[in-house]
C-alpha cells in the first residue's frame, strides 16, 4: 500500500518518466515555503547528479519551521513494516479483494 502521491509517481516511473513525489506532513497550516526552499535547488541544479534514468525521488517535507530543518538526507527505500493479507470475496456476480495489514513483520518473523 502506498499513498496516492507515491502511487501516482510510481505509475510515471514505471512508464520511464523521471519522477518526484512530494509529500508534506500536514493537512492544515502546511509549510509550502519549506518545500520550495528544499526543492528549488534540487530542481534547478541537483538532478544532474542522478545518473540512473529514469529516477524516482520521494521527498517528505516536515511540518516544522524552516529554522528547525537541519538539512536534507538521502536514504534508501525501507522494507515493509507490515505483512499484507489479501482476502477474496464473492459479492453477487463480482469478485472483490480486500487488502489489509495483519501482523507486524517483526511478529511474523518470530
Amino acid at each position: 500500500m502506498v499513498s496516492g502521491t507515491v502511487g501516482g509517481a510510481v505509475q510515471s516511473f514505471l512508464r520511464g518518466i523521471n519522477t518526484i513525489a512530494i509529500s508534506v506532513a500536514a493537512v492544515t497550516n502546511t509549510k509550502y515555503d519549506i518545500a520550495q526552499k528544499i526543492l528549488e535547488p534540487l530542481a534547478n541544479k541537483g538532478f544532474w547528479i542522478i545518473r540512473v534514468r529514469p529516477f524516482f525521488l520521494n521527498v517528505n517535507i516536515p511540518k516544522t519551521e524552516m529554522s528547525q530543518v537541519a538539512g536534507v538526507r538521502v536514504t534508501t527505500l525501507g522494507g515493509r513494516s507490515w505483512g499484507e493479507n489479501v482476502r477474496a470475496e464473492n459479492v453477487g456476480p463480482e469478485k472483490r479483494y480486500w487488502i489489509s495489514r495483519n501482523k507486524s513483520i517483526n511478529q511474523i518473523s518470530r
